[in-house]
């Protein structure tokens, strides 16, 4: 276990062991105490060589001593709990090899009964098998939300697993022990003399039978070792290209050190001359964000844990709100072009600082874009037919530069393993092994990338509507009838499970332009009835990005 730092589990199988070594050397003395010294018996001797063997021990236990992290007092105590409920289960096994006899089942049934009760203390008090199964669990556990013997209000399913391990080890040790006293030389597991009865066939069907039991029990620690020992390398970035991403956290402390923040930060109800008067402190904050966002902004990942950073978050959406300030100032004035640039630029900000980042990043940067999509969906009608192309177009571009989901996903979880260690790379190898690939895909995640990609195709179709009917004074009849004139392609709704295209149709004096939503299915354009938990009904950008009552 030390090629791979964990811990904890090489802690754990020490404790086993020792717990193991004292049980049997109390029953050797408690065997010599009741029958009384034997010709031949066991002394003690101590050699030169093996005081440097136990040398070798103390350099490595002190080795590891001074690596171990730091987990917490109820982090370690779980361990060791682990490690000595392994031990006890495996010296019921020879204790139950020890003494057959008539009343064989008796003793198994005690033996069982003892494992059920250590299951249940395990299960009231471990946090370590639950952090494997529920990704909502983390390891270590935090010393002051830790509670003993109620840390979970439901241990059912934790028990039944603590059961099933315990069982399975006094069953395992059980079995070989059994096998290990049908060898050529066999004598009993707590004791070095008193040999066990055997028969012929069992001499010589125990060794294989032994083998073939110890090869099924290291198939799968030997698999899952590993893949433990080779990690997914951290895949490699140019770096070449000028980074903006430091003039964008350099641009947001600006902005959040700004004396103009809190009026910025509640732009969408402050008066215009408030605005007006916040947006102009902001000055230096633009003009350090324009010329960031002409370079190529890439996330810096170190794979850490440091890279999830909430600062970093607060600043970009500070930023977003500053640019839609911007635009509200703008539009104010009467300048609608600036006003959908700014919007425009805060689209492009939402996207910039997810590239490269993690899902983290995309789902901050999704909420930054959302402020510009939004605002800028509001203005359409008092752009000119050019400026709504040349805007879409522009979209266009963000949209094919963008990152998919999946990407972020497979750095995710590249940076799961990296900055997480040993424990977190465990847990993604179960999850392969136990669950199928396609459960695994972080289905809301995908989702909330598939939304924001069909809500940029919707405003890009809402503005070459929109420039069409400024030049022709009417609806299209269809999308085909844009094409290629106002739109590039008639775009896929990426929300559809079939590929299909977004939906269009004239209503009256109106149309319904609308993406089939979360569920997959087209409902003929009716809008949720609840924005903000949107499952059923189709995605419409008139009710998502209606006005508040």
């Amino acid at each position: 276990m030390l090629l791979i730092p964990a811990y904890e589990p090489l802690v754990a199988f020490l404790v086993e062991g020792v717990v193991v070594a004292t049980g049997v050397q109390a029953a050797r003395w408690i065997r010599r105490r009741n029958h009384g010294p034997q010709r031949g018996g066991r002394r003690i001797h101590f050699s030169l060589l093996t005081c440097l063997l136990v040398t070798a021990f103390v350099a490595i236990a002190t080795a590891i001593a001074i690596r171990l992290p730091v987990l917490g007092f109820n982090a370690w105590l779980n361990v060791v709990l682990i490690g000595m409920a392994s031990g006890v289960a495996t010296l019921f096994g020879a204790w139950l090899i020890e003494h057959r006899g008539s009343r064989w089942w008796l003793r198994f049934a005690a033996a069982l009964v003892c494992c059920l009760g250590m299951s249940l203390v395990l299960a009231r008090s471990d946090s370590f098998l639950l952090s494997l199964a529920d990704p909502y669990f983390s390891w270590p556990p935090i010393d002051e939300d830790y509670e003993w013997f109620g840390i979970f209000s439901s241990s059912y399913d934790l028990l039944f697993a603590w059961t099933s391990i315990v069982v399975g080890i006094l069953s395992i040790n059980l079995a070989a022990l059994w096998l290990m006293t049908g060898s050529a030389r066999s004598v009993s597991p707590l004791g070095d003399r008193s040999p066990l009865r055997r028969s012929s066939t069992r001499r010589l069907t125990a060794p294989s039978s032994l083998l073939i039991l110890a090869s099924l029990l290291l198939v799968l620690p030997a698999y899952v070792y590993l893949q433990l020992l080779t990690p997914l390398p951290i895949p490699p970035v140019d770096r070449t290209n000028p980074n903006g991403w430091a003039d964008i956290v350099a641009a947001g402390r600006m902005a959040e050190n700004s004396s103009a923040n809190s009026t910025i930060s509640f732009y969408d109800t402050a008066s215009p001359e408030q605005l007006a008067t916040a947006v102009k402190a902001m000055t230096p904050v633009y003009e350090r964000l324009d010329g960031a966002l002409q370079k190529a902004v890439l996330c810096p990942l170190e794979y850490s844990q440091d890279d999830i950073n909430g600062d970093l978050a607060t600043l970009d959406r500070t930023l977003a709100r500053a640019l839609a300030s911007r635009g509200k100032v703008a539009e104010v004035d009467g300048r609608f072009r600036d006003a959908a640039d700014a919007y425009l630029q805060t689209i492009w900000l939402g996207f910039a600082v997810r590239r490269g980042g993690l899902m983290i990043h995309s789902l901050v940067g999704t909420a930054c874009s959302g402020i510009g999509r939004a605002h800028l969906y509001d203005c359409r009608e008092n752009l000119s037919a050019s400026d709504c192309l040349a805007i879409g177009s522009s979209l266009e571009q963000i949209e094919k530069e963008a990152e998919t989901a999946f990407e972020f996903i497979d750095r995710d979880r590249v940076w799961e393993r990296h900055a997480y260690g040993w424990h977190r790379h465990l847990c993604q190898i179960l999850e392969e092994l136990a669950v199928p690939e396609s459960d695994r895909i972080h289905s809301s995640f995908v989702d909330a990338c598939n939304r924001e990609i069909a809500e940029m195709r919707l405003l890009r179709i809402e503005l070459a509507i929109a420039a069409w009917r400024a030049n022709l004074g009417r609806l299209p009849s269809s999308l085909e009838e844009m094409f290629p004139e106002y739109i590039t392609e008639i775009p896929v709704d990426a929300m559809s499970p079939t590929g299909t295209a977004i939906r269009y149709r004239q209503v009256g004096e109106g149309y319904l332009l609308y993406s089939v939503g979360y569920n997959g299915i087209d409902e003929g354009g009716s809008a949720p009835a609840r924005v903000f938990l949107p499952f059923h009904g189709d995605l419409r950008l008139d009710s998502l990005y209606a006005p508040s009552p």
